[in-house]
Protein backbone atom coordinates (compact mmCIF):
# COMPACT_ATOMS: atom_id res chain seq x y z
CA UNK A 1 0.00 0.00 0.00
CA UNK A 2 2.83 2.36 0.85
CA UNK A 3 4.52 1.62 -2.49
CA UNK A 4 1.28 2.46 -4.30
CA UNK A 5 1.12 5.87 -2.59
CA UNK A 6 4.72 6.67 -3.48
CA UNK A 7 4.18 5.64 -7.11
CA UNK A 8 0.98 7.70 -7.27
CA UNK A 9 2.77 10.79 -5.95
CA UNK A 10 5.67 10.32 -8.38
CA UNK A 11 3.24 9.93 -11.29
CA UNK A 12 1.42 13.10 -10.24
CA UNK A 13 4.68 15.08 -10.01
CA UNK A 14 5.88 13.82 -13.39
CA UNK A 15 2.53 14.75 -14.96
CA UNK A 16 2.73 18.29 -13.60
CA UNK A 17 6.31 18.60 -14.76
CA UNK A 18 5.47 17.49 -18.28
CA UNK A 19 2.52 19.88 -18.45
CA UNK A 20 4.76 22.79 -17.43
CA UNK A 21 7.44 21.73 -19.91
CA UNK A 22 4.94 21.86 -22.77
CA UNK A 23 3.96 25.47 -22.09
CA UNK A 24 6.12 27.84 -24.08
CA UNK A 25 6.89 30.91 -22.01
CA UNK A 26 6.94 34.03 -24.16
CA UNK A 27 9.92 36.36 -24.12
CA UNK A 28 9.41 40.09 -23.83
CA UNK A 29 11.49 42.12 -26.25
CA UNK A 30 12.57 45.73 -26.13
CA UNK A 31 13.92 47.10 -29.41
CA UNK A 32 15.60 50.44 -29.98
CA UNK A 33 15.61 51.27 -33.66
CA UNK A 34 18.32 53.09 -35.60
CA UNK A 35 16.15 56.22 -35.54
CA UNK A 36 15.87 56.04 -31.73
CA UNK A 37 12.28 54.81 -31.56
CA UNK A 38 11.61 52.26 -28.83
CA UNK A 39 9.29 49.30 -29.44
CA UNK A 40 8.17 46.79 -26.80
CA UNK A 41 6.31 43.51 -27.27
CA UNK A 42 6.42 39.71 -27.22
CA UNK A 43 9.03 38.17 -29.53
CA UNK A 44 6.89 36.11 -31.90
CA UNK A 45 9.36 35.20 -34.62
CA UNK A 46 12.92 35.81 -35.72
CA UNK A 47 14.20 35.03 -39.20
CA UNK A 48 16.92 36.20 -41.58
CA UNK A 49 14.96 39.29 -42.55
CA UNK A 50 14.20 40.55 -39.03
CA UNK A 51 11.88 40.28 -36.01
CA UNK A 52 8.13 40.19 -35.47
CA UNK A 53 6.76 41.54 -32.18
CA UNK A 54 3.17 41.02 -31.02
CA UNK A 55 1.14 42.38 -28.12
CA UNK A 56 0.78 40.57 -24.79
CA UNK A 57 -2.41 38.82 -25.93
CA UNK A 58 -0.53 37.41 -28.96
CA UNK A 59 -3.28 38.77 -31.21
CA UNK A 60 -2.07 41.99 -32.82
CA UNK A 61 1.24 42.68 -34.51
CA UNK A 62 3.05 45.56 -32.85
CA UNK A 63 6.02 45.77 -35.19
CA UNK A 64 7.75 43.94 -37.99
CA UNK A 65 11.37 45.07 -37.85
CA UNK A 66 13.99 44.55 -40.52
CA UNK A 67 17.62 43.94 -39.53
CA UNK A 68 18.69 47.32 -40.89
CA UNK A 69 16.28 49.10 -38.50
CA UNK A 70 17.36 47.32 -35.27
CA UNK A 71 19.99 49.05 -33.15
CA UNK A 72 19.66 47.36 -29.72
CA UNK A 73 17.57 44.33 -28.72
CA UNK A 74 16.88 43.27 -25.14
CA UNK A 75 14.95 40.11 -24.17
CA UNK A 76 13.68 38.63 -20.92
CA UNK A 77 11.42 35.66 -20.21
CA UNK A 78 7.94 36.75 -19.19
CA UNK A 79 7.30 36.07 -15.49
CA UNK A 80 10.97 36.12 -14.51
CA UNK A 81 10.51 38.87 -11.91
CA UNK A 82 7.79 36.98 -10.02
CA UNK A 83 9.71 33.73 -10.11
CA UNK A 84 12.84 35.50 -8.89
CA UNK A 85 10.87 37.07 -6.04
CA UNK A 86 9.49 33.69 -4.94
CA UNK A 87 12.90 32.04 -5.08
CA UNK A 88 14.41 34.96 -3.14
CA UNK A 89 11.68 34.83 -0.51
CA UNK A 90 12.12 31.10 0.00
CA UNK A 91 15.90 31.45 0.15
CA UNK A 92 15.69 34.29 2.66
CA UNK A 93 13.23 32.40 4.85
CA UNK A 94 15.32 29.23 4.76
CA UNK A 95 18.55 31.09 5.55
CA UNK A 96 16.86 32.96 8.39
CA UNK A 97 15.43 29.76 9.83
CA UNK A 98 18.84 28.06 9.73
CA UNK A 99 20.56 31.06 11.33
CA UNK A 100 17.91 31.44 14.02
CA UNK A 101 17.92 27.76 14.85
CA UNK A 102 21.73 27.61 14.88
CA UNK A 103 21.85 30.30 17.57
CA UNK A 104 20.12 27.91 19.95
CA UNK A 105 18.01 28.48 23.05
CA UNK A 106 18.49 31.46 25.31
CA UNK A 107 20.48 30.80 28.48
CA UNK A 108 18.46 29.93 31.60
CA UNK A 109 19.37 33.20 33.34
CA UNK A 110 18.01 35.30 30.46
CA UNK A 111 15.56 38.04 31.47
CA UNK A 112 14.94 39.94 28.18
CA UNK A 113 14.23 38.56 24.68
CA UNK A 114 14.34 34.96 25.87
CA UNK A 115 13.33 32.66 23.02
CA UNK A 116 13.77 29.06 22.16
CA UNK A 117 15.71 28.06 19.05
CA UNK A 118 12.44 27.42 17.18
CA UNK A 119 11.10 30.88 18.01
CA UNK A 120 14.36 32.47 16.85
CA UNK A 121 14.24 30.44 13.65
CA UNK A 122 10.70 31.65 12.93
CA UNK A 123 11.49 35.27 13.75
CA UNK A 124 14.73 35.50 11.75
CA UNK A 125 13.16 33.52 8.88
CA UNK A 126 10.33 36.04 8.61
CA UNK A 127 12.71 38.99 8.83
CA UNK A 128 15.02 37.68 6.07
CA UNK A 129 12.10 36.89 3.75
CA UNK A 130 11.64 40.58 2.91
CA UNK A 131 15.17 41.33 1.66
CA UNK A 132 15.27 37.92 -0.05
CA UNK A 133 12.13 38.82 -2.00
CA UNK A 134 13.60 42.16 -3.05
CA UNK A 135 16.92 40.68 -4.11
CA UNK A 136 15.21 37.86 -6.04
CA UNK A 137 12.93 40.30 -7.88
CA UNK A 138 15.91 42.51 -8.69
CA UNK A 139 17.82 39.56 -10.14
CA UNK A 140 14.73 38.59 -12.17
CA UNK A 141 14.63 41.99 -13.88
CA UNK A 142 17.81 41.26 -15.83
CA UNK A 143 17.54 41.46 -19.60
CA UNK A 144 19.84 39.92 -22.19
CA UNK A 145 21.17 42.66 -24.44
CA UNK A 146 22.22 42.35 -28.08
CA UNK A 147 23.95 45.19 -29.94
CA UNK A 148 22.99 44.86 -33.59
CA UNK A 149 23.51 48.35 -35.00
CA UNK A 150 21.53 47.61 -38.16
CA UNK A 151 24.19 45.18 -39.40
CA UNK A 152 23.46 41.68 -40.65
CA UNK A 153 26.96 40.66 -39.48
CA UNK A 154 25.85 41.27 -35.87
CA UNK A 155 22.36 39.81 -36.25
CA UNK A 156 22.91 36.54 -38.14
CA UNK A 157 25.29 34.92 -35.58
CA UNK A 158 22.72 35.39 -32.79
CA UNK A 159 19.73 34.35 -34.95
CA UNK A 160 19.61 30.73 -33.69
CA UNK A 161 19.49 31.98 -30.10
CA UNK A 162 16.75 34.49 -30.95
CA UNK A 163 14.76 31.76 -32.69
CA UNK A 164 14.94 29.79 -29.45
CA UNK A 165 13.33 32.76 -27.66
CA UNK A 166 10.63 33.25 -30.32
CA UNK A 167 7.22 31.62 -29.99
CA UNK A 168 6.97 30.66 -33.65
Amino acid sequence: MKLFRILSILTFILTLTSINAQKAKPYKAWVKTITGTKVKGILYSADQSGLLLVDKNLMDTIASLEITNIDVLKVRKKGNIGRGAWIGAASGALMGAVLGYAEGDAPPDCWLFCQTAEEKALMVGIVLTVPGTGIGALIGTGRKKYLIGGAADSYLPILPELQGYALH
